[in-house]
C-alpha cells in the first residue's frame, strides 16, 4: 500500500480506509494552499496520507491527482498541518 502510485485525493483515499479499515480520518490545514488535508489512521499513533509525490504550493486544489501513500508524521518537515512554516 505504502509508495504505490495511484490516482485519487486525499479525502477520497482516507474515507476509503475509514469504511474498509475503521480508524480515524483526521482534517488537516494543508501547508501548500487554503484546503484542507486529510490523513488516516488507524491507532492515533500511526498516520498514513495519501500526496502528491511532488508537494508544490498552488493556488487551488487538484481534485484528482496521481499520488502516492506514506506515512505521516505530525511534527516532521514536509508535514501537511502547516507547522512547518
Amino acid at each position: 500500500m505504502i509508495g504505490l502510485l495511484r490516482t485519487s485525493n486525499c479525502l477520497v483515499w482516507a474515507a476509503r480506509q475509514y469504511v474498509a479499515h475503521g480508524g480515524y480520518v483526521i482534517a488537516l490545514r494543508s501547508s501548500y494552499g487554503w484546503w484542507p488535508h486529510f490523513v488516516w489512521s488507524p491507532d492515533l499513533i500511526t498516520y498514513l496520507e495519501f500526496a502528491p509525490p511532488v508537494k508544490t504550493p498552488r493556488w487551488s486544489p487538484p481534485w484528482i491527482f496521481r499520488g502516492t501513500v506514506q506515512p505521516w508524521h505530525p511534527h516532521a518537515p514536509g508535514s501537511h498541518d502547516g507547522a512547518r512554516t
